[in-house]
């Protein structure tokens, strides 16, 4: 049964991955469902920053009377969150929208002057100390998780990319030609590898290699190619199997590499998006 748009906005605060699992939907079903249903934005973002400007106003007034001119700003603010939570395409008021943005600058000026507090601390770790090499460990992680593991905050972290001269984190490319090697590898069945698929890995590992080295390096059009092939076939496949897990799938790993039918095999544009997490 096709879910309602009353039962996926009970989720709208919550990132639009966590929501599918709450669902028990697939990430991909549940953005087509929210195509259906009309909107293209998950408005998880906006909530929060609505209810973090709202939490704050009130806060800034907590033990004492909320003056009039506050009052009327909370009260547009919850008018604006209802109007998102009706309709995530919902534009917010210019009003709106210098308020969230004058909020933004004020945290950003407290970090700065207080150095963004972890890397004052005795724990974290100083920003110059961090190497390239150190980094490149972690490439593989999500931003976020590297940053926790090298022990210092996201922000700095990526001021400490951009000063090593990258501009992207690019662990969705890596585990892209990880994805598409280990494919390439498991379609033999324990067979001896042909010289074509031999080329082909070693063609992508090369691309692996030179990603590590340089974060910002763009993948050749032939590796694009047979990386959206990948993702076109498996999603046709679970597209026509009604994405049931359960059911046993027909196909060696090579179909989705080399799909038997090559009339829809065209490249698609934003299937991907971007290759990797922007720093900037």
């Amino acid at each position: 049964m096709a879910l309602s748009k009353e039962e996926i906005s009970k989720y709208f605060h919550l990132p639009i991955d966590h929501a599918a699992k709450e669902l028990k939907v697939g990430l991909t079903v549940l953005k087509k469902r929210c195509r259906d249903l009309g909107f293209k934005r998950w408005p998880h973002r906006k909530l929060n920053s609505l209810n973090l400007l709202i939490s704050t106003l009130q806060a800034d007034n907590e033990g004492a009377t909320v003056d009039d001119c506050t009052e009327v700003i909370i009260t547009r603010l919850k008018e604006e969150r209802r109007r998102v939570q009706e309709n995530p395409d919902y534009k917010f008021a210019p009003s709106t929208k210098k308020l969230r943005c004058q909020k933004f600058k004020a945290i950003y000026k407290t970090k700065k002057e207080l150095n963004l507090v972890l890397a004052t601390t005795s724990e974290a770790r100083p920003l110059e100390s961090i190497t390239k090499e150190e980094i490149v460990q972690y490439f593989h992680l999500q931003i976020s998780e590297a940053a926790s593991k090298l022990n210092v905050g996201l922000s700095v972290f990526k001021k400490c990319c951009r000063d090593l001269g990258f501009k992207r984190w690019p662990n969705r490319t890596l585990n892209s030609l990880d994805s598409l090697i280990n494919t390439l590898q498991a379609g033999n069945g324990g067979a001896t590898v042909d010289d074509h698929t031999k080329q082909i890995i070693t063609s992508l590992k090369e691309e692996k290699m030179r990603v590590q080295e340089d974060p910002d390096y763009k993948l050749t059009p032939t590796t694009k190619k047979i990386r959206q092939r990948n993702f076109k076939a498996r999603y046709k496949r679970r597209k026509h199997l009604n994405l049931d897990a359960t059911t046993e799938i027909d196909a060696t790993p090579l179909d989705v590499i080399y799909p038997t039918d090559n009339t829809d095999s065209e490249e698609i544009d934003g299937d991907y998006g971007s290759d990797n997490d922007s720093l900037e």
